[in-house]
């Protein structure tokens, strides 16, 4: 939800729905959704049974999951990325559902037929925003990855400091 984040306006203006899944039960869903550092910005299903994460054949593994987003939190933020990878681990919310398994981002169209679709690698492998506004018919918008990412983290800054 964070990768599309910073593209959801314009998305909505081409008339694109936005559709988040979670692997979480509908309870588990509820408290991720409670937490001031999610940014809500379409519909959200629980698909506990990861039946989606399967059809559309996504990553999983521990390895995937723990060493590679601390790795590329160290090599992106410095200690303070890993650091941050760390309460993001810990935080109950985080940690419903299968938690070893990659989400991704998939467009359809309206009979259901795939017109992109990305893995992810490990948590934080954001798609590639530009391709995902081309495949829509946005070509004139420029994402910002640094300053989204950057706005995230201290978002969550905040939000600790506050509780």
């Amino acid at each position: 939800m964070q990768a599309m984040f910073p593209i959801s306006g314009k998305l909505r203006e081409h008339q694109t729905r936005l559709v988040f899944v979670g692997s979480s039960s509908p309870e588990q869903m509820e408290e991720f959704l409670h937490s001031p550092t999610v940014p809500i910005s379409g519909e959200i299903y629980t698909d506990p049974e990861t039946s989606l994460y399967k059809m559309f054949n996504m990553k999983k593994g521990i390895f995937r999951s723990l060493v590679m987003p601390l790795w590329r939190g160290f090599r992106t933020y410095g200690m303070s990325g890993v650091l941050e990878g760390f309460r993001l681990g810990v935080e109950s919310s985080h940690l419903a559902g299968d938690s070893w398994i990659q989400g991704g981002t998939v467009l359809l169209d309206q009979s259901g037929k795939v017109l992109y679709q990305h893995q992810e690698n490990h948590p934080g492998d954001w798609p590639d925003l530009g391709e995902v506004l081309q495949t829509v018919g946005i070509s004139e918008e420029h994402v910002d990855y640094t300053r989204a990412s950057s706005e995230w983290m201290a978002a969550r800054k905040n939000a600790r400091q506050q509780s």
